[in-house]
């Protein structure tokens, strides 16, 4: 008698041998340690929810990563911007510094990050004399809760306010005017501040001589922005 026979012949049927199966891919909702464990994964592709511990090489993975997770050196953390749309600022005093209008604070995700300061500075330089120089440095300040502290200056000759031109122009009419925007960028790197550290950054200016010059939102808008990023 064949084997085939053998099972008819005791009530076996097809139907009931299908539903004995195992599943080739099982359902599993819980936790699961794997300390320790090396899994090798096809088309070295990690999906679902959530991966807890360890560390995710090459491939794909489709959840959501966590905040507590850990991201290689350089990954940026978080953005922040800022629009001045309500600056005007006006001087015609020589040698000081004054606050642009670019101020915006972050408050850090992670341990010692470096934050990456860009911003665009709009000018409206008038009020020459004839046959002079018209020009400006910038620097920018930053607190981080016990007052603001100079961290980078346009002008390399950093025990005078002025003495660069990181934005001017020579005149041989007072009737002369310019409006331009000044692309700043620095990368305050070093920090030895904890997360959750609220941190203020401030752009200032000076002027050369006492001549006008005016920052307004009604010529053009100036901005800024932070981006910490993973030391």
């Amino acid at each position: 008698m064949s084997r085939a026979r053998d099972l008819a012949s005791s009530g076996v049927t097809s139907t009931v041998l299908s539903a004995k199966a195992p599943l080739a891919s099982p359902d599993f909702t819980g936790t699961v340690d794997l300390t320790g464990t090396t899994i090798s994964l096809d088309n070295d592709q990690i999906s679902g929810d959530k991966v807890s511990g360890g560390t995710i090489g090459a491939g794909t993975f489709s959840g959501t990563i966590g905040s507590s997770a850990t991201f290689p050196s350089g990954h940026v953390l978080q953005v922040v911007y800022f629009n001045d749309t309500n600056a005007n600022v006006s001087s015609s005093t020589a040698n000081s510094w004054s606050n642009t209008g670019l101020t915006k604070t972050i408050t850090t995700k992670v341990n010692n990050s470096d934050i990456y300061f860009t911003a665009n500075q709009h000018i409206y330089l008038y009020n020459h004399t004839s046959d002079g120089w018209h020009s400006f440095s910038f620097r920018i300040m930053k607190d981080e809760g016990s007052g603001a502290s100079q961290i980078w200056k346009s002008n390399t000759n950093t025990t005078s306010v002025y003495d660069g031109y990181y934005l001017g122009r020579y005149t041989d009419s007072d009737e002369d005017r310019q409006m331009s925007m000044s692309p700043i960028a620095y990368l305050d790197t070093g920090n030895s501040t904890n997360a959750g550290t609220t941190l203020t950054y401030t752009l200032q200016v000076a002027q050369q001589y006492n001549y006008g010059y005016e920052i307004s939102y009604q010529y053009a808008n100036s901005h800024m922005t932070l981006m910490e990023i993973m030391p």
